[in-house]
Order: structure tokens, then C-alpha cells, then sequence
């Protein structure tokens, strides 16, 4: 079944370039970052081209192999650098936020963190699992990046001294994911808002799907 890709908004983890470059090269590098990470989030990595990605940006072909290697390269710096800038920002604002109270709170808090995370790149992770066969640093990044998260909870959670090979975090932070990226194609074309599902995610999680009623 296809998996419906989320229209999002342009902007996000920005790359400049050098600083040294001239304004218009800067420019021609930015929109073209810019237009790469928009149409691979909506269309996906195989249906997006670089005369496609050239047009979108106001400019030319050949400029696309004057700042990167070539469609690889334009997808790597715009698609998975940006999902790993982005983890490492909520692994740092995690270690940051306090206890707000009961235990029960804090975890609902920090899986509605992961929630927003997931739902602000979903199209991100889509581009990223589209390739990630085929894609070394996709893979890689994929894994890298889930297994920071899962420490992070593992860490929050359980205690720095818990068992690391403890699948149980992994596991929430999958499901997690799945909620989230899956959200509309799952419900048949509704997206639902992070807080409803963090609420079913951390429900799910604290008290199994036997004790929902």
C-alpha cells in the first residue's frame, strides 16, 4: 500500500554553505537545499530529479554539479543532515528539561518530544526509509540517530546503570515512530495533532493495549 507523503512546509535545518562564497553562489546553494529538501520530502527520492530540482530553484542543471556530487550528495546534505541536526538538538533540549512531577508525567512529556520530532520530519524519515537500501549514510543515519533516541529514554528512564541491550526503548521509540509517520495512512488519511497521539502512544505504553477501556 502506498504511504501518503505529508505536503510540509519549506525552511527547516538550513546549509548555507562557506561564508567566504560569494552572495550568489550562497544563494544558488541555499534554494537549491532548499528545493531539494521540499520535493525530496513530498515526492520521495526515485520520483525527483535534478533538472526538476534545478527549475525549482531559479536555476540551471549545471549548477547542481558545481556545489554537490550530484543528486546523492544534494539529498544527503539537505534530507539526512538535516534528521541528524535535528536528533542532536532534541538529544541536547532533553538532557536540559527537568522533572515536572510524577513519573508518569515526565514520561508523557518526553514522548510527546519525540512525537513533535517525528511529525516536524516525517517526511524526512519517508525519503530516509525510501533509500535506505540503497543509501549508505541513510542507513546508517537511521540507525545512528534511533539508537541516541532510545538511549536517551533508556537513560531518562531506567537509569544510566540499566541494561543496554534491554530491547524495551528501543521498542517504545519504534512505536513512537510507526504512530507518528504512519499516522494518516494508518487512520485512512487522517492526521491526528502530537498530543492525541502522544496521549495513545504513552496510554499504549504505560498500560497495554488490554487495559485501554
Amino acid at each position: 500500500l502506498p504511504i501518503s507523503r505529508p505536503a510540509e512546509p519549506p525552511g527547516g535545518d538550513d546549509e548555507t554553505g562557506d561564508l567566504t562564497e560569494p552572495d550568489a553562489v550562497r544563494g544558488a546553494r541555499r534554494r537549491l537545499l532548499d528545493a531539494a529538501r521540499q520535493s525530496f520530502r513530498d515526492a520521495g527520492y526515485a520520483r525527483t530529479g535534478t533538472r526538476t530540482l534545478a527549475a525549482a530553484a531559479n536555476t540551471s542543471e549545471s549548477v547542481i554539479f558545481r556545489h554537490f556530487a550530484g543528486k546523492q550528495d544534494l539529498f544527503e546534505q539537505s534530507i539526512v543532515a538535516g534528521w541528524e541536526d535535528a536528533v542532536h538538538r532534541e538529544l541536547a533540549e532533553s538532557g536540559k528539561r527537568p522533572a515536572v512531577g510524577r513519573p508518569v508525567d515526565d514520561f508523557a512529556g518526553e514522548v510527546l518530544a519525540l512525537v513533535e520530532l517525528f511529525y516536524g520530519h516525517r517526511g524526512h524519515l519517508l525519503a530516509m526509509l525510501e533509500t535506505r537500501s540503497s543509501n549508505t549514510r541513510s542507513s546508517e543515519a537511521l540507525a545512528r540517530t534511533f539508537d541516541g533516541l532510545s538511549t536517551q529514554l533508556r537513560e531518562r528512564f531506567a537509569g544510566a546503570g540499566s541494561d543496554p541491550e534491554d530491547p524495551t526503548c528501543r521498542l517504545l521509540l519504534c512505536m513512537i515512530a510507526g504512530a507518528t509517520v504512519l499516522d494518516s495512512w494508518i487512520f485512512t488519511g487522517t492526521r491526528h495533532p502530537p498530543d492525541w497521539t502522544a496521549r495513545q502512544v504513552t496510554r499504549l505504553a504505560l498500560h497495554g493495549i488490554a487495559h485501554q477501556n
